[in-house]
């Protein structure tokens, strides 16, 4: 249900827009083959303009369960980062500023158990373990 809201909220929001803004469409979602990570060994490129990423980054795998979505800002993780197992079962989560993890991160085991539940600031993990 969470994700059919954002998907409409989405909608919602391409739908308002004038008609110079929708001539303007940029693309915000990249599968990973369409990028270059960490090529220079700072920001994610997309391949075919060689520019700094803005938008979201993923994976699917080969039965077409998504593998991981990545945010990014120029070029940077930056934002809501999520992982998934094969059968669809959420992996981990967390966030992202300038590359860093910052705030909850959390991993489950494959039978759904959660593995921890950390929190960072700045790349460092303040509670809940190393």
């Amino acid at each position: 249900m969470k994700y059919v809201f954002v998907f409409l909220f989405a909608a919602l929001l391409v739908s308002c827009g004038d008609d110079a803004s929708s001539e303007k469409q940029v693309q915000t979602r990249f599968h990973a083959d369409e990028t270059d990570f960490k090529k220079d060994g700072k920001i994610v490129r997309i391949r075919s303009n060689n520019k700094p990423l803005t938008g979201v980054v993923f994976m699917k795998y080969d039965n077409g369960q998504l593998a991981y979505e990545r945010n990014f800002k120029d070029g940077l993780l930056d934002g809501l980062s999520k992982s998934w197992y094969e059968n669809g079962q959420l992996s981990s989560e967390g966030s992202f500023k300038k590359d860093q993890l910052n705030g909850v991160v959390r991993a489950w085991f494959r039978d759904g158990g959660l593995e921890y539940d950390r929190f960072y600031e700045k790349g460092i993990c303040i509670r809940g373990g190393p």
